[in-house]
């Protein structure tokens, strides 16, 4: 997984369409932030992108909600 401030690129097994929903947990280190919590953010969104390339799937997917748990 390829994350940034716009969105999210994934390594799948499997293609997924355009327009998929995506939902995801991600789970931030200790240390990574300010303080010494792990933090965790639950993600919701939907493919913009899907391709493949060199036998890998990858599917480029938008955030279009968030909270943190």
């Amino acid at each position: 997984m390829n994350i940034s401030a716009n969105g999210v690129l994934f390594r799948l097994k499997e293609q997924l369409p355009v327009d998929a929903p995506v939902e995801f947990l991600l789970e931030i280190s200790a240390g990574e932030l300010c303080g010494d919590n792990t933090a965790a953010v639950h993600c919701l969104g939907r493919v913009v992108r899907s391709y493949e390339e060199h036998s890998n799937c990858f599917a480029a997917a938008v955030i279009d909600e968030y909270r943190f748990q």
